[in-house]
């Protein structure tokens, strides 16, 4: 520390957060409190808080401040596992347990967002709405643990189709699934659901009391809007859902698209 001033021992990513000596001098508080990274001997850095009182002669000018360091390298580091485990805990509550993909809340969430993303710049947003086909006959027959691994099988599949990244694909609930395309209009709509029918059905995942196919296949119900202010988010939901019943009441094992009557 000889003829070093200690300013210049300061991590660099610190410096803001360290007051200078007039600004000590100058600032009304009388109590100093700030942490910053100070640089060892051997070059790596050590968390320091220093705190301190202002003391002041009668005539209310600074005198001297009276300070105090301490190395606070423990609390910075449980502090850092604490912001971890907390962003994980984030992570795992906005994601299905069982087949990895975002959870219902998640993608009430999101597509809120979305909406009003799509709203503000009068861009089109797309849902596709997907539903395995006789899943109930599947778990009857090989078994809910099967069931399990064919819905994890199919999430991994339509994760693999869905490739952009503001793309959202989420576990609607039971067999259904959801996704969520930005800036797609229906066109696109369409060319994606194909696409998510054919990796669903080249699984191969034998079905053998399947009404359609003898592997497990999905139907799925798209919907396209730019949304308005007379409109709201779940109408858009209701026309993927229409269009999904109008997959399954032709034949399942295929794609439509909600169609104003």
């Amino acid at each position: 520390m000889v003829g070093i001033i200690a300013y210049e021992l300061l991590h660099p990513e610190d410096l803001d957060a360290v007051p200078q000596p007039q600004d000590i001098v100058d600032g009304r508080s009388d109590i100093i409190l700030f942490s910053y990274r100070f640089r060892r001997k051997d070059g790596s850095y050590v968390w320091f808080e220093t705190t301190g009182s202002i003391l002041r002669g009668d005539d209310g000018e600074f005198k001297e401040a009276l300070c105090t360091s301490r190395d606070i390298s423990a609390r910075k580091k449980l502090e850092h596992q604490l912001l971890q485990t907390n962003e994980l805990l984030q992570q795992i509550s906005n994601i299905d347990a069982l087949t990895g993909v975002a959870n219902r809340r998640r993608f009430d969430e999101c597509y809120a967002l979305e909406w009003r993303q799509a709203l503000r710049f009068s861009t089109p947003l797309t849902v596709i709405l997907i539903d395995i086909d006789y899943f109930k006959k599947y778990n009857d027959t090989y078994g809910h643990q099967k069931g399990d691994l064919c819905l994890q099988q199919v999430a991994n599949a339509l994760r693999a189709a869905v490739k952009r990244p503001g793309d959202i694909i989420a576990r609607y609930g039971g067999e259904e699934f959801v996704i969520v395309l930005p800036f797609t209009d229906k066109r696109g709509a369409q060319t994606v659901a194909e696409q998510l029918r054919r990796e669903v059905e080249s699984l191969s995942i034998p079905h053998r009391q399947s009404d359609v196919s003898p592997v497990v296949t999905a139907s799925l119900g798209t919907a396209t809007v730019i949304p308005t202010l007379e409109m709201t988010s779940h109408e858009l939901l209701l026309q993927a859902d229409k269009a999904l019943y109008q997959a399954k009441k032709d034949g399942r094992n295929r794609v439509k698209t909600y169609e104003p009557s």
